[in-house]
Protein backbone atom coordinates (compact mmCIF):
# COMPACT_ATOMS: atom_id res chain seq x y z
CA UNK A 1 0.00 0.00 0.00
CA UNK A 2 2.65 2.43 1.16
CA UNK A 3 4.24 1.69 -2.21
CA UNK A 4 1.13 2.86 -4.18
CA UNK A 5 0.50 5.89 -2.57
CA UNK A 6 4.50 6.95 -3.08
CA UNK A 7 4.10 6.14 -6.54
CA UNK A 8 0.77 8.56 -6.54
CA UNK A 9 2.83 11.08 -4.58
CA UNK A 10 5.95 11.27 -6.04
CA UNK A 11 5.03 12.61 -9.62
CA UNK A 12 3.30 15.47 -7.68
CA UNK A 13 6.10 16.06 -5.49
CA UNK A 14 8.38 16.37 -8.53
CA UNK A 15 6.36 18.63 -10.22
CA UNK A 16 5.98 20.74 -7.01
CA UNK A 17 10.14 21.13 -6.75
CA UNK A 18 11.11 21.72 -10.55
CA UNK A 19 8.10 24.64 -9.78
CA UNK A 20 10.00 26.20 -6.65
CA UNK A 21 13.61 25.48 -8.91
CA UNK A 22 12.04 27.79 -11.60
CA UNK A 23 11.19 30.64 -8.77
CA UNK A 24 15.01 30.85 -7.83
CA UNK A 25 16.18 31.98 -11.22
CA UNK A 26 16.58 35.40 -10.60
CA UNK A 27 18.75 35.04 -7.77
CA UNK A 28 19.47 31.01 -7.66
CA UNK A 29 20.81 29.47 -4.56
CA UNK A 30 23.22 26.25 -4.58
CA UNK A 31 21.13 23.16 -5.96
CA UNK A 32 21.90 21.53 -2.58
CA UNK A 33 20.39 24.00 -0.49
CA UNK A 34 17.16 23.87 -2.42
CA UNK A 35 17.22 20.36 -2.03
CA UNK A 36 18.14 20.32 1.93
CA UNK A 37 15.24 23.16 2.53
CA UNK A 38 12.55 21.09 0.46
CA UNK A 39 14.03 17.63 2.37
CA UNK A 40 13.30 19.13 5.06
CA UNK A 41 9.80 20.84 4.48
CA UNK A 42 8.56 17.79 3.17
CA UNK A 43 9.92 14.90 5.75
CA UNK A 44 11.42 16.46 8.38
CA UNK A 45 9.00 19.20 9.60
CA UNK A 46 6.09 16.70 8.47
CA UNK A 47 7.27 14.23 11.15
CA UNK A 48 8.22 16.36 13.82
CA UNK A 49 5.07 18.35 13.13
CA UNK A 50 2.69 15.19 13.19
CA UNK A 51 4.31 13.67 16.21
CA UNK A 52 4.09 17.31 18.12
CA UNK A 53 0.23 17.74 16.95
CA UNK A 54 -0.16 14.30 18.16
CA UNK A 55 1.49 15.55 21.58
CA UNK A 56 -0.75 18.35 21.41
CA UNK A 57 -4.02 16.56 20.44
CA UNK A 58 -3.45 14.87 23.92
CA UNK A 59 -2.57 17.88 26.21
CA UNK A 60 -5.92 19.34 24.33
CA UNK A 61 -7.72 15.89 25.47
CA UNK A 62 -6.89 15.86 28.82
CA UNK A 63 -7.77 19.48 29.47
CA UNK A 64 -11.03 19.65 27.82
CA UNK A 65 -11.61 16.32 28.96
CA UNK A 66 -13.10 15.07 25.48
CA UNK A 67 -12.28 12.00 23.73
CA UNK A 68 -8.87 12.89 21.71
CA UNK A 69 -11.73 11.85 18.52
CA UNK A 70 -14.14 14.71 19.16
CA UNK A 71 -15.22 17.38 17.46
CA UNK A 72 -13.75 20.37 19.64
CA UNK A 73 -10.13 18.43 19.98
CA UNK A 74 -9.80 17.80 16.72
CA UNK A 75 -10.88 21.16 16.29
CA UNK A 76 -8.65 23.63 18.67
CA UNK A 77 -5.73 21.27 17.68
CA UNK A 78 -5.99 22.25 13.86
CA UNK A 79 -6.49 25.72 14.98
CA UNK A 80 -4.75 26.74 17.70
CA UNK A 81 -1.53 23.67 17.69
CA UNK A 82 -0.92 22.68 14.31
CA UNK A 83 -0.71 26.08 12.89
CA UNK A 84 2.27 26.83 15.55
CA UNK A 85 3.53 23.57 15.68
CA UNK A 86 4.05 23.07 12.02
CA UNK A 87 5.56 26.87 11.07
CA UNK A 88 7.92 25.72 14.06
CA UNK A 89 8.94 22.83 12.58
CA UNK A 90 9.58 24.48 9.41
CA UNK A 91 11.38 27.54 10.69
CA UNK A 92 13.47 25.39 12.91
CA UNK A 93 15.18 24.38 9.42
CA UNK A 94 16.70 27.66 8.56
CA UNK A 95 17.40 28.25 12.44
CA UNK A 96 19.49 25.19 12.05
CA UNK A 97 21.16 26.35 9.02
CA UNK A 98 22.57 29.36 9.87
CA UNK A 99 23.86 27.98 13.10
CA UNK A 100 25.37 25.32 11.30
CA UNK A 101 27.41 28.10 8.73
CA UNK A 102 28.33 30.15 12.43
CA UNK A 103 26.94 32.44 14.97
CA UNK A 104 27.90 35.53 12.84
CA UNK A 105 25.78 34.21 10.03
CA UNK A 106 22.75 33.85 12.70
CA UNK A 107 23.42 37.25 13.86
CA UNK A 108 23.23 38.99 10.50
CA UNK A 109 19.89 36.44 9.14
CA UNK A 110 18.15 37.77 12.35
CA UNK A 111 19.08 41.07 12.34
CA UNK A 112 17.70 41.48 8.49
CA UNK A 113 14.30 40.15 9.38
CA UNK A 114 13.75 41.21 13.05
CA UNK A 115 13.41 45.13 13.34
CA UNK A 116 15.13 46.25 16.13
CA UNK A 117 14.15 49.74 17.59
CA UNK A 118 17.67 51.37 18.48
CA UNK A 119 15.88 54.23 19.39
CA UNK A 120 14.59 52.21 22.62
CA UNK A 121 18.13 51.02 23.84
CA UNK A 122 19.07 52.91 26.90
CA UNK A 123 22.15 54.52 26.88
CA UNK A 124 24.21 55.10 29.99
CA UNK A 125 24.86 59.17 30.03
CA UNK A 126 27.96 58.43 32.05
CA UNK A 127 29.16 56.16 29.36
CA UNK A 128 28.54 58.45 26.89
CA UNK A 129 29.61 61.84 28.56
CA UNK A 130 33.39 60.11 29.20
CA UNK A 131 33.58 58.71 25.43
CA UNK A 132 32.61 62.20 24.32
CA UNK A 133 34.89 63.84 26.91
CA UNK A 134 37.90 61.75 24.85
CA UNK A 135 36.90 62.43 21.52
CA UNK A 136 36.93 66.31 22.59
CA UNK A 137 40.42 65.43 23.05
CA UNK A 138 40.99 64.59 19.87
CA UNK A 139 40.60 60.26 20.21
CA UNK A 140 38.41 58.59 17.96
CA UNK A 141 35.60 56.95 19.17
CA UNK A 142 34.45 53.58 17.57
CA UNK A 143 31.97 50.73 18.64
CA UNK A 144 33.20 47.27 18.69
CA UNK A 145 30.60 44.82 19.34
CA UNK A 146 29.69 41.28 18.42
CA UNK A 147 26.17 42.29 17.37
CA UNK A 148 25.66 42.48 13.87
CA UNK A 149 27.06 45.27 11.96
CA UNK A 150 23.36 46.61 10.55
CA UNK A 151 22.41 46.57 14.09
CA UNK A 152 25.54 48.66 15.29
CA UNK A 153 25.42 50.91 12.62
CA UNK A 154 22.09 52.03 13.49
CA UNK A 155 23.39 52.14 16.74
CA UNK A 156 26.10 54.41 16.23
CA UNK A 157 23.63 56.95 14.49
CA UNK A 158 21.95 58.19 17.46
CA UNK A 159 26.10 58.99 19.15
CA UNK A 160 27.13 61.97 16.89
CA UNK A 161 31.01 61.94 17.66
CA UNK A 162 31.61 58.32 17.37
CA UNK A 163 33.76 57.77 14.00
CA UNK A 164 33.30 54.25 13.40
CA UNK A 165 31.83 50.52 13.73
CA UNK A 166 33.75 47.44 13.87
CA UNK A 167 31.12 44.46 14.67
CA UNK A 168 30.52 40.96 13.25
CA UNK A 169 29.91 40.83 9.40
CA UNK A 170 27.78 37.27 8.66
CA UNK A 171 31.31 35.92 8.09
CA UNK A 172 33.50 36.93 11.53
CA UNK A 173 31.20 36.79 15.05
CA UNK A 174 33.50 39.37 16.88
CA UNK A 175 33.59 38.81 20.10
CA UNK A 176 36.56 37.63 22.30
CA UNK A 177 39.28 37.07 20.45
CA UNK A 178 38.51 37.51 17.15
CA UNK A 179 37.35 41.00 18.26
CA UNK A 180 40.99 41.90 20.07
CA UNK A 181 42.54 40.89 16.79
CA UNK A 182 40.86 42.99 15.19
CA UNK A 183 41.37 45.77 17.12
CA UNK A 184 44.93 45.02 16.97
CA UNK A 185 44.98 45.47 13.46
CA UNK A 186 42.98 48.45 13.08
CA UNK A 187 44.58 50.55 15.99
CA UNK A 188 48.48 48.79 15.68
CA UNK A 189 49.41 52.24 17.51
CA UNK A 190 47.26 50.38 20.79
CA UNK A 191 43.78 51.37 22.32
CA UNK A 192 41.90 51.60 25.30
CA UNK A 193 38.84 49.24 25.32
CA UNK A 194 35.36 49.57 27.79
CA UNK A 195 33.78 46.57 28.50
CA UNK A 196 31.68 44.40 30.59
CA UNK A 197 32.15 40.96 30.27
CA UNK A 198 33.94 37.71 30.77
CA UNK A 199 34.63 37.61 26.99
CA UNK A 200 36.06 40.88 27.18
CA UNK A 201 39.27 39.73 29.36
CA UNK A 202 41.03 38.78 26.22
CA UNK A 203 40.66 42.33 24.64
CA UNK A 204 41.64 43.57 27.92
CA UNK A 205 44.72 42.22 27.69
CA UNK A 206 45.23 43.51 24.09
CA UNK A 207 43.99 47.06 25.34
CA UNK A 208 46.80 49.71 26.70
CA UNK A 209 43.53 50.41 29.17
CA UNK A 210 41.05 49.05 30.23
CA UNK A 211 37.78 50.46 31.02
CA UNK A 212 35.59 48.30 33.19
CA UNK A 213 31.97 48.70 32.54
CA UNK A 214 29.69 47.40 35.28
CA UNK A 215 31.05 44.32 35.28
CA UNK A 216 30.45 41.30 37.61
CA UNK A 217 33.15 41.52 40.79
CA UNK A 218 34.73 38.18 39.22
CA UNK A 219 35.23 39.87 35.67
CA UNK A 220 36.16 43.16 37.34
CA UNK A 221 38.88 41.01 39.53
CA UNK A 222 40.07 39.17 36.14
CA UNK A 223 40.95 42.43 34.39
CA UNK A 224 44.32 43.07 33.80
CA UNK A 225 45.55 44.58 37.16
CA UNK A 226 48.71 46.24 34.92
CA UNK A 227 46.48 48.42 32.67
CA UNK A 228 44.41 51.36 34.51
CA UNK A 229 40.70 49.82 35.10
CA UNK A 230 38.11 52.77 35.37
CA UNK A 231 34.49 52.24 36.99
CA UNK A 232 32.37 53.84 34.95
CA UNK A 233 27.99 52.85 34.51
CA UNK A 234 26.73 50.42 31.88
CA UNK A 235 25.88 51.15 28.45
CA UNK A 236 23.38 47.91 27.98
CA UNK A 237 24.33 44.83 25.87
CA UNK A 238 24.71 43.84 23.20
CA UNK A 239 26.96 47.13 22.86
CA UNK A 240 28.91 46.96 25.04
CA UNK A 241 32.24 47.33 23.54
CA UNK A 242 33.99 50.65 22.73
CA UNK A 243 37.38 51.44 21.54
CA UNK A 244 39.10 54.46 21.81
CA UNK A 245 42.78 55.39 19.94
CA UNK A 246 45.32 58.39 19.74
Amino acid sequence: MWFLAFLVIAPTVFVYFLIIKGMDRYEPEPFWLLTLAFFWGAVAATLMAIVMNGVGEEVLSAALHAPEASQIVQSSTASFVAPLVEESCKGSGMLLLWLFRGRAALKQQLAMRAEVDVEALPLNHDLIAYAAEQAGKGRQIFIATAADRAIADRVAQRIPFVSGVIASDGRINLKGTAKARALRERFPAGFDYAGDARADLSVWKAARSAVVVEASSAVATSAPHSRMIRAASAIRRPFSGWSSSG
